[in-house]
């Protein structure tokens, strides 16, 4: 079956109230933090998640984004859920900001596990429900319940 979502994102690795002036503000800081909980260095990962915007957005619309990109010196993909105080703009294409974001990395040349983890990051958060209940969810081990809740009820991808 492989990697399940809440081994992609432990607890350690969401964060509940995010405050950030833009986009950019945003993917600095979360490049930091996840680099921080991975041992790799900040500033390429920033340059990684950086250089996948420039090419497009990875707004994915309905306040989600899914900022993505291979790094070197992991072993298996990593995630990490933010959630913002308030939404910035992000470029989706529905117009609207964005205030749940899920930082995915993956292994150099890993697309298949990259892919793997970005579906079931995805295959969650298109349940509006879910995303709500995220959004309302008091604190990182609740938001780390849901998430292993949904993927249980909704079955192996």
């Amino acid at each position: 079956m492989g990697q399940s979502l809440v081994e992609l994102i432990t607890p350690d690795r969401i964060l509940p109230v995010v405050e950030a002036a833009d986009k950019a503000a945003l993917l600095a800081a979360l490049a930091r933090r996840i680099a921080s909980a991975a041992a790799l260095d900040p500033t390429a990962v920033e340059a990684a998640l950086a250089e996948r915007e420039r090419l497009s957005s990875t707004g994915v619309g309905s306040g989600i984004a899914i900022p993505h990109a291979q790094v070197p010196g992991l072993a298996r993909p990593i995630g990490l859920l933010a959630r913002l105080q308030r939404a910035v703009e992000f470029g989706a294409e529905d117009g609207l900001g964005v205030d749940l974001v899920v930082v995915v990395l993956a292994p150099e040349g890993a697309m298949v596990d990259q892919l793997k983890a970005l579906g079931r990051v995805a295959r969650v958060l298109r349940h509006r429900s879910i995303a709500d209940q995220l959004r309302e969810a008091s604190g990182a081990e609740a938001i780390h319940g849901i998430l292993g809740r949904a993927e249980r009820e909704l079955g192996p991808p």
